[in-house]
């Protein structure tokens, strides 16, 4: 089997969207993965907190598709209000889901350029679709953070919409007409 499902995402309205407070997150049993986390056993450092947010905040501009868990969101940038943050990448236009493990423990928050994904879902759509994932940029968010690609083409087009830094010869760009 090429692909493994390993979350499931909760199609929920904004206002009854079961995200859960930071307080009921960190009290959860899900948090324990932070224990590993460097950040949390050891200081981080202020350079590596710029550049998680920076990271994120390239979604739009030089990568069409980001993300970050839950735990470097609230341990390590320590956000207080993560319905506040999806909210303010709404705001520039972007699309934003909260992804839950099977489990329901929350996992991460997706955030996505719709147009600037779809353009490049459309350049490898032949590619996209003889591999049986979806071609549309909602329903592809969706897979990619539910399955695990193997190494190949495929892996390679989910790579370059992420703006992987193993692909930098073939960033992602915004097109305008």
């Amino acid at each position: 089997m090429p692909f493994k499902n390993i979350f499931e995402s909760h199609h929920l309205p904004r206002e009854e969207n079961g995200v859960p407070s930071v307080e009921e997150y960190k009290a959860s049993d899900g948090a324990e993965e932070v224990k590993m986390m460097p950040g949390i056993i050891e200081p981080v450092s202020l350079e590596k907190v710029a550049e998680l947010w920076a990271d994120l905040n390239k979604v739009g501009k030089t990568k069409a598709l980001g993300y970050l868990p839950v735990s470097t969101l609230v341990y390590i940038l320590r956000v207080t209000d993560l319905n506040e943050l999806a909210n303010s990448y709404q705001e520039k236009g972007l699309k934003t889901k909260f992804m839950y493990r099977k489990n329901g423990q929350l996992f991460n928050l997706t955030v996505w350029d719709e147009q600037m994904l779809q353009q490049h879902l459309d350049k490898n759509s032949d590619l996209i679709i003889n591999e049986g994932w979806p071609s549309e940029a909602d329903a592809f968010v969706e897979k990619a953070n539910t399955t695990i690609a193997e190494k190949g083409p495929l892996y390679d087009i989910i790579a370059r919409a992420y703006n992987d830094k193993r692909y930098q010869d073939m960033i992602v760009t915004h097109e305008t007409k």
